[in-house]
């Protein structure tokens, strides 16, 4: 793996000098290579990186592979590429993962990836094959995006990876699962409660949050005039749960926490569970920024997440990060000790 950067020092933005400089490297590089796949992070930089490539390269030469494409057009790239009649594909996290598409001698990454799993996934995309040696170019387009490039490479060449943070007793999972359970069979609640924290992430589950949580799937959450998402039965002199008519379809159709737009809630931050309303915020309710789980289309969870915390890089290698605030979001700098 190596750092490219153009001739020209990089600033706050690239200029159109500089990114007709890497344009040209990467012309150079595609043509000293059988195949070579470029990676971007969003399609907009997918379409107009292969727009400009195909100017230098011819069309017949290069593509753009990305998730607004139809299924179908997808299929024939990933044909033509596998079958050497392509030199370079410019594409997004489209095909970081299971596609097979055949022998690919460099990788290049166009703009921080933003994290060390996702660089080395990509990286080895080329040179697939017992044998062979992955080999991949890391292309900053700014002087933040420079600092980011190379605490990544140190971490890489380091062995390190990414910090994670396995979330503690997430609420959103934890409705899931219940109605899933529930819709199966009815469960005494304090069966359900000890069956769940025997589960390592809910070690520490309080018994009010799932108490909350079972409070919300049995009443539903207020929508208009009605009540939407009340998956569950209660009977609470027995302490008994059952999932209702629409618990099994729902826990089928809908098994994976994944944002929606049906609804954008707004919550004070020290709410756990949130009503939707006015999207807009009302009174001193902060505008929650998207970073909330949504379950079963209708059904909103919230898990705060600091705004700052969010823009935190995830790779920190023998580096220290200091964060300045001014009158907007804060910034972090990186400092290698």
């Amino acid at each position: 793996i190596a750092l490219e950067t153009p001739p020209t020092d990089l600033e706050a933005v690239c200029s159109a000098q500089q990114w007709g400089d890497i344009y040209d490297r990467l012309a150079d590089l595609i043509r000293e290579h059988r195949t070579t796949l470029l990676f971007v992070n969003t399609r907009r930089l997918a379409e107009r990186a292969a727009h400009n490539l195909s100017e230098r390269l011819g069309e017949e030469h290069v593509g753009s592979h990305h998730g607004s494409l139809s299924k179908e057009r997808r299929l024939k790239l990933e044909q033509r590429l596998k079958a050497g009649e392509m030199k370079a594909l410019v594409a997004t996290a489209s095909l970081e993962l299971g596609i097979d598409i055949g022998s690919v001698d460099l990788v290049c990454q166009l703009e921080s990836p933003r994290s060390m799993t996702a660089f080395l996934q990509r990286v080895g995309r080329s040179g697939h094959s017992l044998g062979r040696t992955p080999k991949g170019r890391l292309f900053p387009t700014t002087r933040d995006e420079l600092l980011e490039c190379a605490a990544l490479m140190r971490g890489v060449r380091a062995g390190r990876l990414d910090r994670v943070f396995p979330p503690v007793a997430p609420l959103d999972i934890l409705a899931q699962q219940i109605v899933a359970e529930c819709a199966n069979e009815a469960w005494n609640e304090d069966e359900l409660f000890e069956l769940v924290r025997t589960a390592a992430p809910y070690a520490t589950l309080q018994r009010k949050d799932f108490d909350d949580v079972l409070d919300m799937l049995g009443e539903g959450i207020p929508v208009g005039t009605g009540r939407a998402a009340n998956y569950l039965h209660r009977d609470r002199i027995n302490g008994v749960a059952r999932g209702r008519r629409a618990a099994r379809m729902a826990s089928i159709e809908c098994g994976g926490a994944i944002l929606t737009s049906r609804y954008l809630p707004t919550a004070h931050c020290s709410s756990a569970l949130i009503t939707p309303v006015n999207p807009y915020g009302t009174g001193k309710t902060p505008l929650v920024r998207p970073c909330v789980s949504v379950l079963f289309r209708t059904c909103v969870l919230f898990r705060h997440r600091r705004r700052d915390i969010a823009r935190r890089p995830t790779f920190e290698p023998t580096a220290t990060l200091t964060k300045r605030r001014s009158h907007g979001p804060a910034y972090w700098t990186v400092v290698f000790s």
